[in-house]
Formats: C-alpha cells, sequence, structure tokens
C-alpha cells in the first residue's frame, strides 16, 4: 500500500505515527512495504438512534469515547448528538490483507455473534472473536450503542488523521431540515397548519405571490427529517447497475459539488450544491415545484418536473448516511406511488465489492481524512494525492502542477479569491510546517495524545 499512497513532503511528519508507543508501523527500523498486513485501521461508523440519546447524557458520552479512543491511540473524528452518532477513527490493529476491506450492515449481526464481517463480492465470512481477532475498540463501540447501522472496516499503513476530536453536534449529518414551512412544532409534536392559511400562498422564495389565486394544495407536507421512522429502500452493490441503466429510474448524486468533481457514476444528476443543507430545497424545488424555475441550480434538470418522465429516484453518497436522511425528505415530498431507493454502504462498499471492469463509476471517491479519495478496493488514490489548505477543494496531480498552485497558500479554485490577510496567515503556516518537517518533529498533532494514558499495550492490538 505505500507506493499506491504518495504523500507531499510536508506531510511526512504530519502522518507518520509516534514513536514511542511501540505499536506497528512506529519508526522501529522495519520496512512497512510488506503488503501481506496493514498496522492501522480505520473504522467508519453511524447509528441514528431510538429513542434519542438524551441531551444531558452527552457530555458524559462524549468524555467515555474519548477515554477509550486514547487508550487505543484513536484519532479521528466522531459526532454525537440526540439522533445519535456518526464518525470515522484510525487506530493501531494488525490485520492481514484478506481482512482490509469490511462492510456491515448490522442490523442483522449482533455483537455477541461477530467482531465484523468480511465481505467478498456475494458472500459474507463471520468472523468469530477470539483471542487473535478481538477488536476491543469496537467491541466496546458496538456494545455502547447496542450496534451499528453500519460499519465500514478499510485499512491503511499509517494514521490517517492528525488528532482524535469527539464532539456534540445538533445533527451527526448536518441538514438543518425541520419540515416544511407550514409545519410547526408544538409540545414536540408536528401539527399541519390549515391548509388556507396565507402562508401558503408564498413562492419558493418565501416571498408572497400575489399573483397566486389560491393555496397550492398539491405540494405535500413535509415533517421533520426523521431517518428512524422510515428511509428508501437499500439497494446492494451488485444490483446498483440496473438502476443507473432503467431509463425510468432517476439517480440523483446527493454529495457537494467538490466531491462530485473527484468521481461520480455515469448518468447520475449533479445537483450542484455546496452543502448538504441545500438538498432538502434542491429537492422542492426540482422534483416537487417542476423543475422549471430561475431558483433551480442544475444543469441537469432546466424545463419539467424531472419526475414526469421517471418512475423511480435513486440516491446514493459516500458511505450511506446522507442518503439515510436525504430519502427521508425525499418520501415525504414526492407522491407515494414512486418508490425511492438508495445504494447500500454508498460508494464505498460500492468500490469495495465490485471490479473496475463492471464498474460504473467514473473517477475516484473523496473521502474526509488525509487519503483525500480513494479507489476500487477501498486504495487510497493515486491521482489525489492532497486538498487545498487554503479552500479544503482536493487537489489532482495535475492542479499540483499549475502555475496559480503555491502549495500550503492557494490552489486554482481559490486563487485571487482570498484576502490578503488570509494569504500572509497561509503563508506563514507553511513555512512553520516546512521548519518542523527540517528539525523532524510534527507540526500538527494531538497534544492530549500521551497524556492522558494512552502508552499501553492497548495502543497495539493483535
Amino acid at each position: 500500500m505505500p507506493s499506491s499512497w504518495p504523500q507531499p513532503a510536508v506531510l511526512t511528519n504530519l502522518l507518520s505515527p509516534s514513536t514511542d508507543d511501540g505499536c506497528p508501523g512506529a519508526d522501529d527500523g522495519k520496512s512497512t512495504t510488506d503488503n501481506s498486513s496493514y498496522d492501522y485501521r480505520v473504522l467508519s461508523m453511524y447509528k441514528f438512534s431510538s429513542p434519542k440519546l438524551h441531551t444531558e447524557h452527552l457530555p458524559s458520552l462524549k468524555m467515555e469515547l474519548q477515554t477509550i479512543c486514547r487508550q487505543h491511540s484513536a484519532r479521528g473524528t466522531l459526532l454525537i448528538a440526540e439522533e445519535g452518532i456518526n464518525g470515522t477513527i484510525c487506530y493501531p490493529f494488525k490485520q492481514s490483507k484478506s481482512t482490509a476491506a469490511t462492510d456491515v450492515n448490522t442490523k442483522t449481526l449482533s455483537s455477541e455473534e461477530c467482531s465484523y464481517s468480511t465481505k467478498t463480492y456475494d458472500k459474507d465470512v463471520i468472523c468469530k472473536k477470539d483471542k487473535e481477532s478481538r477488536d476491543e475498540l469496537l467491541s466496546f463501540l458496538q456494545e455502547k450503542f447496542d450496534g451499528f447501522s453500519r460499519i465500514r472496516i478499510s485499512v491503511a499503513d499509517r494514521p490517517v488523521f492528525a488528532r482524535l476530536k469527539i464532539k456534540i453536534k445538533s445533527e451527526i449529518v448536518t441538514m438543518q431540515w425541520q419540515g416544511d414551512e407550514r409545519f410547526s412544532t408544538m409540545n414536540g409534536t408536528i401539527e399541519p397548519r390549515n391548509r388556507d392559511d396565507n402562508d401558503d400562498k408564498k413562492n419558493i422564495n418565501g416571498n408572497r405571490d400575489e399573483n397566486s389565486s389560491s393555496v397550492s394544495s398539491s405540494l405535500p407536507l413535509c415533517g421533520p427529517c426523521c431517518p428512524t421512522e422510515r428511509v428508501g429502500e437499500y439497494v446492494r452493490p451488485r444490483d446498483w447497475n440496473k438502476l443507473l441503466m432503467d431509463p425510468d429510474t432517476l439517480v440523483i448524486d446527493t454529495r457537494n459539488e467538490y466531491e462530485i468533481d473527484v468521481g461520480t457514476f455515469r448518468n447520475a444528476i449533479n445537483p450542484q450544491t455546496q452543502s448538504f443543507i441545500e438538498f432538502p430545497d434542491w429537492i422542492k424545488r426540482n422534483l416537487v415545484d417542476g423543475g422549471n424555475n430561475e431558483t433551480s441550480n442544475s444543469s441537469n434538470i432546466t424545463e419539467n418536473n424531472a419526475l414526469e418522465e421517471k418512475k423511480k429516484i435513486a440516491m446514493f453518497c459516500t458511505g450511506g448516511i446522507r442518503c439515510e436522511k436525504a430519502t427521508n425528505v425525499a418520501m415525504q415530498l414526492i407522491p407515494n406511488d414512486i418508490p425511492v431507493y438508495h445504494l447500500e454502504g454508498g460508494i464505498l462498499a460500492y468500490l469495495d465489492e465490485i471490479s473496475e471492469e463492471e464498474s460504473m463509476f467514473d473517477g475516484e471517491c473523496y473521502v474526509f481524512d488525509q487519503r483525500v479519495a480513494v479507489t476500487y478496493k477501498n486504495t487510497p488514490s493515486t491521482t489525489f494525492r492532497q486538498k487545498c489548505y487554503a479552500c479544503r477543494h482536493p487537489l489532482s496531480n495535475k492542479d499540483l502542477e499549475r502555475e496559480d498552485f503555491k502549495h500550503g497558500v492557494s490552489c486554482k479554485y481559490c486563487v485571487g479569491q482570498l484576502t490578503h490577510k488570509q494569504v500572509e496567515r497561509f503563508a506563514q503556516r507553511q513555512r512553520q510546517m516546512e521548519l518542523a518537517l527540517k528539525e523532524g518533529r510534527q507540526h500538527i498533532h494531538d497534544s492530549k495524545e500521551h497524556s492522558s494514558g494512552s502508552k499501553t499495550k492497548k495502543t497495539c492490538l493483535r
């Protein structure tokens, strides 16, 4: 794997593992070029809890997660909220190449049955917990949250995060959708307002439409997003190509435009959103209101309602969590006779299971860690090696060769858009990183990693 994961020189010390924890991958003079095993596990997971977690319990839960993660030298980000948990962490865990890629829908598995399931195309091999394969951190998290809706296990030869972050948020994936404006929240319940209310005479911009003669009663009422109540029908990666080639299916990429720039499925619509917050409004404009108004921001849908010639809707995202919310909102807004599907496990599951020869995915999949993007079998990209430190846009090898690229300061996507103060700040940060590299020390690191008692045998699970 190291040969497929080139890193800019300035990131070498940022990504290098600690040298005093005694774990595989530390600088102990041993070669890390053996592809028969990997020294780090990358664990992604999410769960929408039902019933919801109590707000007053979240601070203590955060402390508990920090303690257990630091005991296992985990780095990454975990988000907790009333609605559940979501995140990705990376930690030392020796594993063979044969167990490198895993995607599990844990609704069908229990923590007593297995620690993880290794998926090889259509065959699931259940790995029983034993002294040799037990992942203590994963087992703890599974038990703490009574299983996850989905977990994904991949591997790396070095940490893919610089530090550990555990945050209490209002949502585990931010959509900020509280329902249609004709709904009001009272005492924790959603009650529709009178359909004759004058508020319904407003246009999609929120302004009153004086030319509207009556309430648009045909528009559906939509409550707050609640994935635990209902979501679209899951489609396994093996069956996904059928929907992509179905002329009656509208396939929608729910991700942001900078992610789609790296890669997407053939025949998929790009909503051209800059944030997931914009997606519900895109659904209303293009799938409900007609898609022929001036506020439509998609070049793929410009004239008629996108559903007029379609009988199905299929959505996808990186790992599945955004589609849990996106399909819930869509099912509230569109007619009930139109089925809604979404790709089980997201693009990552598809790339893990489908061969490149039969794949209908063009490009690579953007990920939110130091790998930047991954390709088939979730192998780190060799095309996209880093993100712009200023605007965070993923950069290809060609982008790095452009004259307008200035390492650590700007790229083709943000050059000319930064203030003089921003340019100076980014340049100063870059000089500090280069100095740290020259002196052989880490510029970006987790200062609490070793102060919390992480120097234990548990940092090195076998």
